[in-house]
């Protein structure tokens, strides 16, 4: 299920999304790059992310921006030129979040948007923090499912850069975080749905995309049920 959400929200998110791999690769992009950018999916995945900025920003970004992103694990409102396929240019500011996975390794979640647009500043910082905490969640769902299987957290496949050192968390302890972690997701993936009710130039169907990913979210919290887990 947080595999499902974490596709649904870049899928449906209302601002352009591309993810990247530590090589710099485009590893996805969302239906708003897509139709912003002028190209299908297939025409870039694989490709860097920086072929589709204009000469000026991909050297900003290959001298300074990135390494400081894989170093830091953010970046905020960095000014970039977008160069779309008919050659048009776009400027927006870039938001991103470098993120474990359960394989190993590290993902770069990247929101794109127009920077006077309040709206689109408020949705890409929802999105990123959602998708930063469905990411957490699934890392801990991986050591609880080992925990279960009777093995320890630190035999398992780890990320080699954790923000939080959770190996040692107990059952009971990884559920509250579980459910802590989904509530915020929830009021952000809410938020976001009554931001989008609120835009009348964009397409309804995001707007109950998100309003039904709050709910599968919120059944979810309703199935945890931590405070009947006992605690050792």
């Amino acid at each position: 299920m947080v595999k499902e959400c974490t596709q649904i929200l870049f899928d449906h998110a209302p601002v352009m999304m591309h993810s990247i791999n530590e090589d710099g690769a485009l590893l996805n992009v969302n239906q708003r790059w897509s139709e912003t950018m002028g190209y299908q999916a297939h025409e870039v995945l694989g490709r860097k992310s920086v072929e589709f900025l204009t000469d000026e920003s991909r050297a900003q970004m290959q001298t300074d921006a990135l390494h400081l992103f894989w170093r830091v694990g953010r970046a905020y409102s960095i000014g970039v030129e977008l160069l779309r396929k008919n050659g048009r240019v776009l400027d927006v500011l870039l938001d991103a979040v470098a993120v474990d996975q359960t394989t190993g390794g590290r993902v770069g979640l990247a929101t794109l948007r127009d920077s006077l647009d309040l709206d689109q500043w408020r949705q890409a910082s929802m999105i990123i923090e959602s998708l930063h905490g469905l990411f957490q969640a699934e890392q801990r769902l991986a050591n609880l499912l080992v925990q279960q299987e009777g093995g320890h957290p630190e035999t398992a496949e780890a990320p080699s850069h954790r923000e939080e050192p959770d190996q040692l968390e107990s059952t009971p302890e990884t559920l509250k975080a579980l459910s802590s972690i989904l509530q915020n997701v929830l009021t952000n993936v809410r938020a976001l749905a009554d931001l989008e009710e609120q835009r009348r130039h964009l397409l309804v169907n995001k707007q109950q995309e998100l309003s039904l990913l709050a709910e599968t979210i919120e059944i979810c919290l309703q199935g945890l049920a931590v405070e009947n887990v006992p605690t050792p």
